[in-house]
């Protein structure tokens, strides 16, 4: 079950198209009908660059704290 439409991406998930094609048009409009919400998504790459995190602070989108993974010991 989803609670929000698919993102298809051609391709590779970068800053730009994750902000463009998945931020932008799928998880925000989600994110702002909801009370209180706290948006999850793990350190991958495109989801932890400057231009993001600044995309969150516009938008007033909280995080929530995802531990980075520790290599295998």
């Amino acid at each position: 079950m989803s609670w929000t439409p698919l993102a298809h991406i051609d391709g590779t998930l970068n800053r730009a198209l994750y902000i463009s094609g998945v931020l932008r048009p799928v998880a925000l409009p989600f994110i702002r009908v909801l009370r209180n919400p706290t948006f999850k998504q793990d350190n991958a790459q495109p989801y932890v660059t400057g231009i993001v995190r600044t995309f969150h602070d516009m938008e007033n989108v909280r995080l929530l704290l995802w531990p980075t993974p520790l290599p295998d010991l």
